[in-house]
């Protein structure tokens, strides 16, 4: 079945560039046209759309980052991205994956929190917390992330709530220090009227 806007596209195509999904989109809708094959229009439509995004500078500052040298372009192309603090974060994170953190630019080096998303943050923390949370016997006292701040994670265990600083190493990896206890406290205040 054709896809008539890009909204309809799957959920995993809808988190790629513009190039990307038009590409999709435009191949699978030809294909499937074509042939009725709903499973050969898939295979084109992901290979036209891969070939459309390793064309396209922009949204990823540059074609697929697999190689050290990929990565210099990367950098080299990333004045031509159009949304910067994606193709930055994108940028930084192959330069951690490629372990060639060393080419980034030095205002980027000191900066890895910005190359995480919250979301992407909260599960690091999980995981982290899990880790923390684990005896020598490998049993988990599950802890569960309640709420994140830039330099503290607040969580439950066990029905008690703690507050813990954290921080991101240049190398991506995420350190909980040990947390404090704390209470929750929420205040309903009444709603003073002026008079008229």
């Amino acid at each position: 079945m054709p896809y008539a806007t890009l909204q309809q596209l799957p959920p995993a195509v809808r988190k790629r560039s513009k190039a990307y999904q038009q590409a999709f989109r435009s191949a699978f809708n030809a294909a499937f046209a074509k042939s009725r094959d709903e499973g050969a229009a898939m295979r084109i439509a992901y290979a036209a759309a891969a070939k459309a995004d390793r064309k396209t500078i922009g949204d990823r500052a540059a074609s697929p980052i697999v190689t050290v040298e990929d990565l210099r372009d990367a950098i080299a192309a990333f004045g031509g991205a159009h949304d910067k603090a994606d193709a930055r974060r994108h940028i930084i994170r192959r330069a951690r994956a490629l372990g060639a953190t060393r080419l980034l630019p030095e205002s980027w080096r000191s900066d890895t929190a910005a190359a995480y998303t919250h979301s992407e943050i909260r599960t690091l923390l999980q995981g982290a917390l899990r880790r923390k949370h684990t005896d020598e016997l490998g049993n988990v006292r599950y802890p569960y992330v309640r709420d994140v701040a830039d330099a503290f994670v607040i969580y439950e265990l066990e029905s008690r709530l703690y507050k813990a600083p954290y921080t991101i190493s240049s190398k991506g990896a995420i350190v909980v220090k040990d947390g404090a206890e704390v209470l929750e406290r929420m205040a309903y205040e009444p709603i003073i009227k002026a008079d008229r």
